[in-house]
């Protein structure tokens, strides 16, 4: 009877972390940016990015942070870098920084090339410019960039916004 109670209380946990997860995952897909414009404008923030390659963990963070909302295009506004993993998203050629850039998606292309969509080609949204120097959500043969320092193909990142 107890290893019953073990097997059901196990089954439950996972199930229902899994649901959770799921639930919080598809939010986050559709309301993603609402979420960080609600967080990001409420107070000051800012915003640590950690990044793993190579068993070399690295990180960038901008001790001023902050997503505008639906229409500005959720423009991103980064400043104050600090960090080992090299300033990828301002202080880079003004063709390729992320910072100022409003986020582009499949069906929103506000990236900086007119006949090429980033976000399509990349397969995943970000506030590109010109597509490669910083991309955290590219899933084109899931492939993360992190040109300064870091370079391409990074096997995972993290980012974490605090108040101030």
């Amino acid at each position: 009877m107890e290893a019953i109670k073990e097997n059901v209380k196990d089954f439950v946990s996972v199930n229902i972390n899994d649901e959770i997860r799921k639930i919080v995952e598809e939010i986050l897909k559709e309301k993603g940016n609402e979420y960080i414009n609600a967080i990001s404008t409420n107070g000051q923030h800012k915003v640590k990015f950690t990044l793993w390659k190579d068993g070399t963990t690295k990180y960038t963070e901008y001790s001023n942070f902050r997503v505008e909302d639906e229409q500005s295009k959720y423009k991103l506004k980064v400043s104050g870098y600090s960090g080992t993993a090299g300033e990828s998203l301002v202080n880079v050629l003004s063709a390729r920084k992320a910072n100022e850039q409003k986020f582009s998606t499949y069906d929103q292309d506000n990236d900086g090339i007119s006949d090429y969509n980033c976000a399509m080609e990349n397969k995943g949204g970000w506030w590109y410019n010109a597509c490669f120097y910083a991309s955290l959500n590219n899933m084109e043969n899931n492939r993360i960039n992190w040109y300064k320092d870091m370079g391409y193909n990074i096997k995972k990142s993290m980012v974490m916004v605090t108040r101030k």
